[in-house]
C-alpha cells in the first residue's frame, strides 16, 4: 500500500485556497455594499438658502415645524428622495421629528412653519404622514411631496439652522447633497 502524502497536502492547499477566495469575495461584496454616498448635485438649490423661514415670541419647551424645500430635480434622470435632515443645529434646538406630506393633502402648498395650536399645524395634523414612502421626482420637476422637520425649544437659541440634507438614489447610486434652508428661532423676550 503506497501512501500520497502529496494528495493529501494538495487537498488541504485546495481547501485553504478556496476558503481565501471565499472571504475575499465575501469582503468585496461587502466593501460594495458599504460605498459612502456620492455627493449629489441633481436636486435643485444652493448650499445657502434663497428664502428665510422664521419665528418670534418661540417659548423654551414648545415645538415648532418647518418645511424642508420642495424636492426639485433639475437633472435629465429621474431619481427618488430616500431621506432629509436638518444639519449642524444649534445650541438651544433639538430635532424631534420628520415627517412628509403630498403637497394634496395641504392644499397644495408647502407648509412653511408651524407653531402649536395655529391653522398650520392643524393642516398638518390633518394631512397623512408618508415619511416611509421615498418620494420620487421626475427629471425637471417638483416633487409632490415634502419633508417637516420638528423642532423643540430646548434653552437659549444659540445660532440658526442653516443647511438641509437630501438623500437619494439615482440610476441605483446613493447620493448626498446639502440645501440651504435657514430656520431662524426668536425667544420670546420676558
Amino acid at each position: 500500500m503506497t501512501r500520497f502524502p502529496v494528495a493529501r497536502a494538495s487537498c488541504t492547499r485546495t481547501k485553504g485556497t478556496l476558503l481565501a477566495s471565499l472571504l475575499f469575495l465575501t469582503a468585496c461584496a461587502e466593501s460594495e455594499e458599504a460605498k459612502p454616498p456620492l455627493r449629489g448635485t441633481a436636486l435643485g438649490g444652493d448650499t445657502e438658502a434663497a428664502t428665510f423661514t422664521g419665528l418670534e415670541d418661540v417659548e423654551i419647551g414648545e415645538e415648532y415645524r418647518f418645511a424642508l424645500p420642495l424636492p426639485y430635480n433639475r437633472s435629465a434622470t429621474d431619481l427618488t428622495v430616500t431621506g432629509a435632515k436638518v444639519i449642524n443645529v444649534p445650541e438651544g434646538l433639538s430635532v424631534t421629528g420628520m415627517s412628509a406630506y403630498a403637497r394634496s393633502d395641504t392644499d397644495n402648498s408647502v407648509v412653511g412653519a408651524a407653531r402649536p395650536g395655529d391653522e398650520l399645524e392643524a393642516t398638518l395634523n390633518r394631512a397623512r404622514d408618508v415619511i416611509d414612502e421615498p418620494i420620487r421626482v421626475t427629471a425637471g420637476a417638483l416633487a409632490d411631496r415634502y419633508y417637516v422637520v420638528k423642532i423643540k425649544v430646548t434653552g437659549q437659541v444659540r445660532g440658526d439652522i442653516k443647511s438641509c440634507r437630501f438623500t437619494y438614489k439615482q440610476e441605483s447610486r446613493e447620493y448626498h447633497q446639502v440645501i440651504g434652508c435657514h430656520y431662524i428661532l426668536n425667544l420670546k423676550k420676558r
